[in-house]
């Protein structure tokens, strides 16, 4: 009987606590909180002159993952918006702690939208998409480099921006928005202030030159 009572006793705290993990694990989709900061957000970080890519960024160019560059040292280089003295200088690694990156890890994981147009519905991609088409037929530099309108296919690929989702802090306080062109990924901090988020630090963390 006493046997048959630590089964039984295992057997629920082996269930309470994959019940547990998996709460923990859904605690991190916050998709609705996504769809309002992108709405706001992430037409302020795309400007006239270059085109927004309809596919969300989960992979970087880079060679590294997403959460690769959840790291102190990744915000180490970064520095706030208009910086007027040193005073408005912020050390960014003392806002994120490691629980801010493992929530964030955590929702590179469970986070999952492919297609900004799921969110941007009353925006167009017909343009980039028409771009992405032409860029399609060369599977890598060595075809860019090879084909006689070299120079047309580096200005458009200079056009191009692609966008991670927004991952955000424990507290959501602040969101990060890792952005990549052709040459360069950069991470985005934004800060909410009057319930309103305000771009507020940039760090490149990759670039080919």
């Amino acid at each position: 009987m006493n046997k048959l009572l630590k089964l039984i006793l295992i057997f629920t705290v082996f269930n309470a606590c994959n019940a547990q993990k998996a709460k923990q694990n859904n605690s991190c989709i916050n998709i609705n909180y996504i769809e309002v900061f992108i709405k706001d957000e992430i037409i302020k970080l795309d400007n006239s002159n270059q085109i927004l890519d309809s596919k969300v960024l989960e992979k970087p160019n880079s060679g590294n993952s997403l959460a690769d560059f959840l790291i102190p040292e990744a915000f180490h280089l970064m520095s706030k918006i208009k910086v007027k003295s040193k005073k408005d200088i912020i050390d960014f690694t003392k806002i994120f702690n490691q629980e801010d990156f493992n929530y964030m890890k955590c929702q590179v994981k469970y986070n999952k939208i492919k297609n900004w147009k799921q969110i941007l519905k009353n925006r167009s991609f017909k343009k980039s998409d028409s771009i992405i088409s032409v860029l399609r037929k060369y599977k890598g530099w060595g075809d860019i480099y090879k084909a006689e309108n070299l120079q047309e296919i580096l200005r458009l690929r200079s056009r191009y921006l692609y966008y991670s989702i927004p991952l955000f802090s424990k507290d959501k306080k602040h969101a990060i928005v890792y952005r990549e062109t052709s040459g360069s990924g950069s991470l985005f901090v934004f800060k909410k202030l009057n319930n309103k988020w305000a771009l507020y630090g940039r760090s490149f963390v990759w670039s080919s030159d």
